[in-house]
C-alpha cells in the first residue's frame, strides 16, 4: 500500500496519479491510498503526480526508491516455527515435513 498525502489538498477536479517505474499504476483518482500488487523483487522507483480537470500534469514528485523483497518458505518458518496443527494448512509448513510423532 502507498499512502499519499498532499500539502494543500487536492483542487476540486484534480487526481493523484502514482508511477511505478515511470509507468502509472491503474487509474488516477482521489483515494491518498494506492494499492500495489505483484511487483517484482528487486530495486524500484515511485512517483506521484497530480492531474488536473483538463489532464495537464500540475505537480510531480521526485522518485523515491525502495526494494521489494519476498520472504521465502524458509524464512517464513524462522519467523513463526511450525507447531503441530500447521503442518498441511500452511505453505510453509507442507506435511512432509511434520515431525514423526513420539
Amino acid at each position: 500500500m502507498v499512502t499519499l498525502t498532499s500539502e494543500p489538498a487536492l483542487m476540486p477536479g484534480d487526481l493523484f496519479e502514482l508511477l511505478l517505474d515511470d509507468n502509472p499504476v491503474g487509474t488516477a483518482g482521489t483515494s491518498p491510498v494506492i494499492p500495489l500488487a505483484n511487483v517484482d523483487r528487486g530495486e524500484h522507483r515511485l512517483a506521484v503526480r497530480i492531474i488536473d480537470a483538463q489532464g495537464r500534469v500540475v505537480e510531480q514528485t521526485a522518485s523515491q526508491s525502495f526494494f521489494m523483497q519476498r520472504m521465502s518458505l524458509s524464512q517464513k518458518r524462522r519467523m513463526k516455527p511450525c507447531q503441530k496443527d500447521d503442518y498441511g494448512s500452511r505453505p510453509e509448513c507442507p506435511p512432509s515435513m511434520k515431525p514423526a510423532d513420539d
